[in-house]
């Protein structure tokens, strides 16, 4: 059995993973919340907690909603089982949710579903991908362009393209879309 994390620990974890995932340092991180590097750093560490003040600019810096700090309830979960009841939501105009499906954001992969309402879309202009993303599509239909070409794929199919790739995605079809998406950060 894995032992549990305090919440302090565990709220470090994330915040250390998310600057990095972010590709941010101590010291970037440190200014957009107004508070000291030694400060983050202990709080990364799980020597220090945050006030409300520091979560609410913390996830502002981090571009992440607040209650992904928010720890699973049950310590031994940690780390390890995602309940799903308690996934962290992202949810953007337009008709777009995303829920990480992953425990935390460290390792070289993440997990995420989201949930795409009929004629949503990712952006209207192509996004440049940060990693290796790969996909399954659960429900639904989704029109995908990677860089020029362009594909409409369904329930059933299942797509990857390298880090670097060019792409947006839109729910063309007359239901909910579900999408799996893997992120990979692997080196290969």
């Amino acid at each position: 059995m894995l032992a549990s994390k305090s919440e302090s620990t565990w709220l470090g974890e994330q915040v250390r993973n998310l600057r990095k995932l972010r590709g941010l340092s101590l010291e970037a991180l440190a200014d957009s919340i107004d508070r000291s590097v030694g400060f983050v750093s202990q709080l990364e560490r799980g020597k220090s907690e945050p006030t409300i003040t520091d979560l609410i600019n913390l996830s502002v810096a981090l571009s992440v909603p607040e209650h992904i700090f928010f720890s699973p309830s049950t310590p031994a979960d940690r780390g390890v089982v995602v309940r799903a009841n308690q996934r962290p939501m992202l949810r953007y105009a337009g008709g777009i949710t995303d829920f990480l499906l992953s425990p935390n954001l460290a390792g070289n992969f993440q997990m995420q579903m989201t949930l795409m309402d009929p004629d949503s879309e990712s952006s209207h202009e192509l996004i440049q991908s940060g990693c290796i993303e790969a996909a399954y599509v659960l429900e639904g239909e989704m029109e995908l362009w990677l860089g020029e070409q362009y594909f409409h794929v369904k329930a059933g199919d299942s797509l990857a393209y390298p880090s670097g790739t060019y792409y947006r995605y839109r729910n063309s079809g007359d239901s909910i879309s579900k999408v799996l998406w893997i992120y990979s950060h692997a080196k290969l």
